[in-house]
């Protein structure tokens, strides 16, 4: 049986083989050199939602937006794996390595925003790897969400209301959902809600929300480092945020102690405050 063909653009031809059920990804020409090593090509698609690298025994696996899970035909070796995670760690001042003053696992982003996850042998014995969640150039906005019959009008104006608060008391939301469910998306799509005469805070472990706003401050956590720098986290951050006069709160991700801060600041004037929480149920969120 031959290859079928599902998508060809640019560089790129997407074909599918008889004889495995993951479609391949097939990227031509030569890549120059550069911090991310043969990934690059793989980092300029937009079509592409993850990159990820499990080591030089693998070929480079993608999560692509409309035909999912692919092989590629990138391949890189773990000498060439290894220092493109330490040129990516060094992107957040991560010292990656194994031994004294180093880290073998890191999370970080590079500069266009996308969100990494690092690691190196012994943490890895296989080789190092990389996740990578790539960021679309252009933000998803509520339009799409209602082209895709994720939420129709009338849940897409109620929500513009609430969140808005007609100028007077905006709601606040917890989004809940299991990983890869699109939480971080619905809150890039609600936070364009917020008018862009209110002061915005975000406070994330690895910044990667992309909301479209004129006053926004970002802060991120940082995690203690072997050479004795101390951990900052959410709550660290949330605590930090009140006293930065915020008209509006958005918590990347509330998992710990930080759930408390972020109700009490719900509970004393803080209206207009967003956070995500892992949960697979309504009733999971709760409790």
């Amino acid at each position: 049986m031959a290859e079928e063909i599902l998508d060809q653009y640019g560089r790129v031809t997407i074909y599918k083989e008889p004889s495995h059920p993951s479609p391949v990804y097939h990227v031509d020409g030569d890549v120059p050199a550069n911090p991310y090593g043969n990934l690059a090509a793989l980092l300029e698609d937009d079509g592409l939602e993850e990159v990820m690298y499990n080591g030089g025994a693998q070929c480079v696996k993608v999560a692509h937006r409309e035909h999912g899970m692919c092989r590629t035909n990138v391949w890189v070796d773990d000498d060439q794996g290894i220092q493109i995670a330490q040129n990516i760690a060094a992107f957040t001042a991560v010292p990656l390595g194994d031994g004294p003053g180093l880290v073998p696992i890191f999370d970080g982003r590079l500069p266009d925003g996308s969100r990494v996850n690092g690691t190196i042998p012994p943490i890895s014995p296989d080789g190092p790897t990389l996740t990578i969640r790539k960021f679309q150039e252009d933000p998803l906005t509520m339009i799409n969400l209602i082209k895709w019959g994720t939420v129709n009008l009338r849940l897409a104006a109620t929500m513009w209301i609430w969140i808005e608060g007609l100028d007077s008391r905006p709601a606040n939301f917890v989004i809940a959902g299991g990983t890869g469910s699109g939480k971080t998306t619905t809150l890039n799509c609600l936070g364009m809600y917020i008018p862009w005469h209110k002061r915005l805070l975000t406070v994330e472990d690895t910044a990667e929300l992309q909301v479209y706003h004129d006053h926004w401050l970002r802060m991120e956590t940082r995690r203690e480092r072997p050479d004795g720098t101390a951990e900052v986290d959410m709550n660290d951050c949330l605590k930090s945020s009140l006293r930065m006069r915020p008209d509006r709160i958005i918590v990347g991700e509330v998992r710990g102690s930080e759930c408390a801060t972020l109700l009490t600041a719900m509970n004393t004037g803080h209206d207009g405050c967003f956070g995500t929480v892992h949960a697979n149920t309504a009733q999971e969120t709760v409790s």
